[in-house]
Parts: structure tokens; C-alpha cells; sequence
């Protein structure tokens, strides 16, 4: 067999001699290429952390008085690489001009005893694609691929780019979900969304885990796990967000599933209850609850109704912390989810008060030591007067009122005015 295709001279690459040598070359030598070489023209490379960290000088890559140098250089960069096959060795066959691959980011050397039993990943030598001058990587106009050390992928010609670049990195997210084997039962941390952190969502959702908990700080990386969570099929399952105290989309549910009850739902079709991260934005003290002051964030769960007029009549107490504050304060208040409606009370009166339904449309709360009214709380149509009543929301045709007792002080009846929520 003889080789195929063209065999260019010369390209332009970006090269790493050093840690602070980093030159764009316009008329690089094309790596040589012998029998069992592919050649492939590069259509795009991504951009790693692993990249970032290795142009700043890394000591885990260039080494340092404690390490040596892993990197070997001169070197191009970039292992998250697609491109077409341009030319050919003698020696390899299966692949046609003009066909898209893409490789793993590992060269495996095939004679340690992971790669012998089958943990290519996990390669002793552990020479990887842009960091290594016999494995030169994407960020050039081409591409050596050694078929005896690589590991290829056929990419489907009419994916669009920008999804086939992240076919490197997303098999890494595949392969750590797969690794930590989730089931239905699992209750899931993920610390960090990012690329990788992103990819990791949308397989584990598909793992159906009971509870899948994203950390991280920036809002926006937030904001997409939402979008991709609400995304999924199956059964409704919860999924948490927890941002840094300075973040809005800190520790907001962003779901609610049969048997679990939070009082910021956005309804849909399906059984799947989903709160937009803009939307949690405005009622931003709400967030899952540490009741045990371990910090450990669980969902409330429904319990029994604390006050009930009839069956149809239902109050809820919730209870919940606010990660929005320097120091994380457990907040409480009691949710009608015959009006969907919220209340926020003082976190004072949680052991010391009842509450009682008056009518279907109204309810009290008495202190337990002296039977005071503490407050009260109507739906009225909109047209009704006020009267010692205080507006503080406004509920479709309806409007929600509060009536402060006299054992209620100025600063809880503030903090309550403040806490009225229309949920619907």
C-alpha cells in the first residue's frame, strides 16, 4: 500500500520552547510523518485549564526544586483537537480523505501493565497530546496522529464544530461520572461548573440520582446548570445550587419533586416543578435548610399541616437557611398552599405560636403563652377596603392583607410586611 494524500512542508503553529517562550510560528516544520502516521489538517482546538496552567508556568508541568519537568518541549499545545485526514501512511488503512477523528488526549504506550490490562487511561509514561514534542498538539494548522499510540474517534461530518470540540473534554466528564457509578439512590456534590463540571450534569441527570447538588461561585455557570437540569427526561428529582454569599443564585432550589414541598415553585406540564434562577433571584432569602447546623443543605420536606379548617385547607411551616448573609441565619414561615402564598415570621415565634384557620380565606397566629394575636392574614378580592388590615401583595384578582397585633413589634411586623410572597 502506498500513502495517500498530501504531505505539506511547513504550517503555522503556536510553540512552547519554555515556560515564558511562547512564539506563534508562521513557517513551522510540518512533524515528520512515517508508515503508520495520519495527517490531519486541524479545523479547531479548544482551549483547557490544563493549557492555562501550563502557559503560566506551572511547576507540575515545567517542574520546579522539589519536581522535575513533565512537559518536554518545544511542544505545541492543545489536546481538545478535531480535523480531516490529509494524508496517509502506507501502513495504515480504514481511513479515507477527507474523514473527520479526533483523538483522546492520552498516547498510551501499550506495554505497562495499565495500559495491559485495559486502563490505557491511566498510562505510566503518561505522554499526552500538546505537551509533548513527539505528540505535538492542535493549536497548528496540522496534526500528526501515530495510530500505534492513539486512540481514535470518527466524528460525524455534518456535527457542527463548536459540539464537536467539546467531545474531548465531555468524554472526561463521561468517564468520572461512570467511575463514581451513581445510582437512583446517591445523593450527588458536584464541586465546580465548568466545562467539565457542565458535562458532568447533563450524564449524571440521565443517572436519575435522588439528589444532585452543584457548588460553585460565579452565577452564570448557576444559571446553565439550571437550564440543562430542566432539560431532562424522567422522573422529577432535586437539584441544588449553592453560590458564594455575594452570588443571588446562592442555595436556591431549582426543583421540587412529589413529597417535597419549597415555596418558590414555577409550574410546568409534567410533574416537574422548576424555579428559574432569575425568578429565585427576587425572593433571594429562600434556600434549602440546615436544620441540624451541620451544614449539611437538605430539601424541607412536607409535613403535617399545622392549622386546618377542613381537608382542602392546607398551611405548611417551612423552614430554611439564608447562605445570603456573612453569617448563614435559619429563617421560618408558613406557606398557603390553597392561595400560594408565603409568609415570612419571626424565627422567635416558631416554638411559641398557633395558628388557626378563620375562614377559608383567612388565618391567625397566636402566641402559646398568652393566646395574643401576633398577626393575621387575609385574601381579599381586590376591591375590598383595607381597613386595619396592611396590603402586602397582590395575589391575580385577589390581595394578600396583614393585621399586626399588638404583641407584634414594629420590626417583626416590618420583617413580615417585607416577607409576603405571591408564588404563582
Amino acid at each position: 500500500m502506498e500513502a495517500k494524500g498530501t504531505l505539506p512542508k511547513t504550517m503555522k503553529a503556536l510553540v512552547a520552547y519554555s515556560a515564558t517562550d511562547y512564539r506563534l510560528e508562521t513557517d513551522y516544520p510540518v512533524p515528520a510523518c512515517g508508515p503508520d502516521d495520519l495527517l490531519i489538517r486541524t479545523e479547531g482546538c479548544g482551549i483547557c485549564a490544563g493549557d492555562l496552567k501550563c502557559q503560566h508556568g506551572a511547576a507540575m508541568f515545567w517542574g520546579d526544586d522539589t519536581q522535575p519537568a513533565w512537559v518536554k518541549p518545544p511542544f505545541i499545545p492543545g489536546h481538545e483537537f478535531i480535523g480531516k485526514v490529509v494524508w496517509a501512511g502506507e501502513n495504515v488503512s480504514g481511513y479515507a480523505l477527507g474523514e473527520r477523528i479526533a483523538v483522546d488526549q492520552i498516547a498510551p504506550c501499550g506495554a505497562c501493565r495499565f495500559c495491559k490490562d485495559g486502563h490505557y487511561w491511566m498510562c505510566q509514561p503518561h505522554e499526552i497530546y500538546g505537551f509533548f514534542h513527539d505528540f505535538c498538539g492542535g493549536m497548528a494548522e496540522y496534526v500528526r496522529i501515530p495510530t500505534g499510540r492513539s486512540v481514535i474517534h470518527r466524528v460525524p461530518q455534518d456535527m457542527p464544530l463548536e459540539a464537536a470540540l467539546l467531545i474531548e473534554p465531555y468524554a472526561c466528564s463521561k468517564h468520572c461520572v461512570d467511575r463514581a457509578d451513581i445510582g437512583c439512590e446517591d445523593v450527588v456534590v458536584l464541586s465546580g461548573a465548568g466545562t467539565l463540571g457542565l458535562g458532568m450534569v447533563t450524564y449524571a441527570k440521565l443517572r436519575s440520582p435522588k439528589k444532585l447538588i452543584v457548588l460553585d461561585m460565579l452565577d452564570e455557570r448557576l444559571e446553565k446548570c439550571t437550564a440543562l437540569y430542566a432539560t431532562r427526561c424522567g422522573a422529577a428529582r432535586g437539584l441544588i445550587v449553592d453560590g458564594s454569599v455575594s452570588s443571588g443564585a446562592a442555595s436556591q432550589l431549582l426543583c421540587w419533586e412529589d413529597g417535597v414541598l419549597f415555596p418558590y415553585p414555577d409550574k410546568e406540564e409534567g410533574g416537574d416543578v422548576f424555579a428559574r434562577s432569575q425568578r429565585s433571584r427576587t425572593l433571594s432569602a429562600l434556600g434549602p435548610q440546615d436544620l441540624s447546623g451541620t451544614g449539611e443543605v437538605l430539601i424541607p420536606e412536607v409535613g403535617a399541616s399545622i392549622a386546618t379548617l377542613q381537608s382542602a385547607r392546607r398551611f405548611y411551616p417551612v423552614e430554611w437557611m439564608n447562605y445570603l448573609c456573612e453569617q448563614p441565619l435559619q429563617q421560618f414561615g408558613v406557606y398557603d398552599a390553597d392561595h400560594n402564598y408565603f409568609v415570612r415570621l419571626p424565627t422567635e415565634w416558631q416554638d411559641n405560636m398557633t395558628v388557626s384557620a378563620q375562614s377559608e380565606s383567612d388565618w391567625q397566629i397566636r402566641s402559646k403563652e398568652d393566646n395574643s394575636l401576633l398577626c393575621a392574614v387575609r385574601v381579599a378580592d381586590r376591591a375590598a377596603a383595607n381597613g386595619t388590615y396592611t396590603q402586602a401583595a397582590q395575589l391575580a384578582e385577589k390581595k394578600v392583607l396583614v393585621y399586626f397585633g399588638e404583641s407584634c413589634t414594629a420590626v417583626q411586623a416590618n420583617l413580615i410586611r417585607r416577607g409576603v410572597a405571591v408564588l404563582g
